[in-house]
């Protein structure tokens, strides 16, 4: 498993306030976009002890996702996620991103977790990729970002099997399919 969490300064794009199944962002957060992401090197690791790896990856730059959206390809290497960030004027405070999944791995982990600065200066990604075989789980999945105890922001993606997805591996690899 890979979550990767990823720190840039950029423009903003503020998402819808409500969305379907339970989805929001509250007042005070942004969602800047939900989505696809394409396998990208890792430029470093942080210590994530309620993961089930133990660590996330870190990623440089300014990491877009690929395809906007919320049905995910379950396939080795694809990544899904969110870029976000806290109203301007709020300044930074220490959160925690929360995964919630379908039972993976021998001891059927259902949630993993990690923390995450939320900043009101540019915004910042975490995404969460399937490194290995036992991750891939199709069913929903649920990011959440916890603030002082509270849920602030919850998106949800439904992993699917590749042949259902609007965007596989192979799209990471020529140009995107126009609809």
């Amino acid at each position: 498993m890979r979550i990767a969490l990823a720190f840039a300064l950029s423009g903003l794009i503020a998402g819808p306030a409500v969305c379907e199944t339970g989805d929001f962002v509250a007042p005070g957060m942004i969602l800047v976009e939900a989505g696809i992401f394409c396998p990208e090197e890792a430029s470093g690791r942080m210590e994530a002890p309620d993961t089930d790896s133990g660590y996330i990856d870190l990623l440089s730059g300014d990491v877009r996702a690929a395809f906007v959206g919320r049905v995910v390809p379950g396939q080795l290497t694809m990544g899904f996620g969110l870029r976000y960030q806290r109203a301007q004027g709020l300044g930074f405070a220490q959160g925690r991103m929360i995964v919630t999944h379908p039972p993976l791995g021998n001891g059927g982990m259902t949630q993993q977790s990690y923390p995450v600065l939320l900043d009101d200066t540019g915004s910042n990604m975490s995404q969460y990729d399937f490194d290995f075989p036992y991750e891939v789980q199709f069913g929903t999945w649920t990011m959440a970002i916890e603030l002082e105890g509270e849920i602030v922001l919850q998106q949800s993606f439904e992993v699917v099997p590749p042949g259902i997805a609007p965007f596989t591996l192979d799209d990471c690899e020529g140009p995107v399919p126009m609809s």
